[in-house]
């Protein structure tokens, strides 16, 4: 009877996963949601992007979270969640191509004044060459080999943060110390 309550108990605990995990996946992808700009929660976007990435970061970064007190933004969730999600990803491939034997770590963190909140992405990879920062947002741009790539992914990101939530992104990254992306998005956007 105890292997019986065994297994009744772990099949209860693999439910809650799963019911978790659709959970994060639908928040991720906002399906739910209409194409207008709604209330959108940055960190509770952030937090469902990680949990849709985590099999890829687990083994590769360590990811610490330093999350301010910021409000609710104007926005359209699934496409900031796809920003997220670029941004880690490409983190993610550049530590992993450095072959450590240790982990690299990826640092998120956020804040805010009175006219913008900001997230700011910051890994310890090998860095991007100065030669070619200014055309990293430029599409089909890639340092990836072919077939790993399309170069679309921040030429994608640029477009979401800049021209459909009126915001700014920069980057910083000297090699072999890292990178860092810093996006400002204005808390209140106007239609």
């Amino acid at each position: 009877m105890n292997r019986i309550q065994e297994i009744i108990h772990e099949s209860d605990e693999g439910f809650s996963r799963i019911m978790n995990i659709v959970s994060d996946l639908k928040l991720f992808s906002r399906v739910d949601q209409s194409e207008d700009f709604l209330e959108y929660d940055i960190h509770a976007g952030i937090n469902s992007t990680l949990v849709v990435a985590w099999n890829s970061i687990k083994y590769i970064a360590d990811v610490h979270k330093d999350f301010g007190d910021i409000p609710l933004i104007r926005a359209h969730g699934s496409e900031l969640n796809q920003v997220w999600l670029n941004i880690i990803m490409n983190a993610v491939e550049a530590i992993e191509s450095q072959h450590r034997s240790e982990k690299g770590n990826i640092w998120i963190k956020t804040w805010a004044d009175t006219t913008f909140v900001y997230i700011q992405f910051q890994d310890d990879g090998p860095g991007i060459p100065q030669t070619i920062q200014k055309r990293i947002f430029d599409p089909f741009f890639t340092t990836k080999p072919p077939g790993k790539g399309t170069g679309l992914g921040l030429s994608i990101t640029y477009n979401i943060i800049t021209n459909i939530h009126k915001g700014k992104i920069t980057v910083h990254s000297k090699e072999g110390e890292g990178t860092c992306f810093t996006i400002a998005l204005p808390i209140s956007v106007s239609q």
